[in-house]
């Protein structure tokens, strides 16, 4: 079997290269019609983008994603990569490689939807950025977040940039719609409507 693992030059795929290696498996960081899986190591938001661009293929090879934590975040990746499969960093050699074996036998089992696979997409958020969704969700800007907890309008705007990082998205309207859907926050309710 020969598996592709990307992406190139991150301390994290070398070490799935070895693991893989060590069990037997080819692999190689260049793409070609040989390859008949992939693992993708998440690794940060860039390498998620070219990996998007690289393994958008619905009739190339299987994809396994091995993430640092089987989260929303990490779900979000797995089903924009298409994946068959995901996995933690954490995971045996001997797991990986069955894994990738039952993805090409076609009896995987599937990818959890972040939706309804986790009770609470917030639930890796720590208290700090929970207080700034909860501000997001009353319309505060970086600089009320920042008024409201005593912290500087550069750290609240890093708080932001977590939160959305770790969520998966790109605009505080989500992070707001993600709170309101995790019953976090309470619901938009019309002038003179009933929540």
């Amino acid at each position: 079997m020969k598996v592709l693992v990307g992406p190139s030059r991150s301390l994290e795929s070398e070490c799935a290269v070895r693991a893989l290696q060590e069990m037997g498996v080819t692999t190689t960081a260049e793409p070609g019609p040989d390859i008949e899986a992939v693992v993708w190591v998440a690794v940060g938001g860039s390498s998620q983008d070219l990996a998007c661009a690289l393994y958008d293929d619905p009739d190339g090879p299987p994809v396994l994603v091995v993430s640092p934590h089987l989260d929303a975040a990490s779900q979000r990746l797995a089903h924009r990569l298409g994946a068959t499969a995901l996995l933690s960093w954490d995971t045996s050699s001997q797991v990986l490689v069955d894994t990738i074996t039952r993805m090409l036998e076609g009896t995987a089992a599937p990818v959890i939807t972040a939706t309804t696979g986790l009770g609470d997409p917030l639930g890796d958020l720590t208290v700090r950025e929970l207080e700034v969704v909860d501000l997001l969700g009353a319309g505060a800007s970086n600089v009320d977040i920042a008024g409201a907890l005593g912290i500087s309008y550069h750290t609240a705007r890093t708080h932001v940039a977590h939160v959305l990082a770790k969520l998966g998205v790109s605009h505080r309207y989500a992070v707001v719609a993600l709170a309101r859907g995790a019953r976090r926050l309470d619901p938009v309710v019309p002038s003179g409507g009933s929540p």
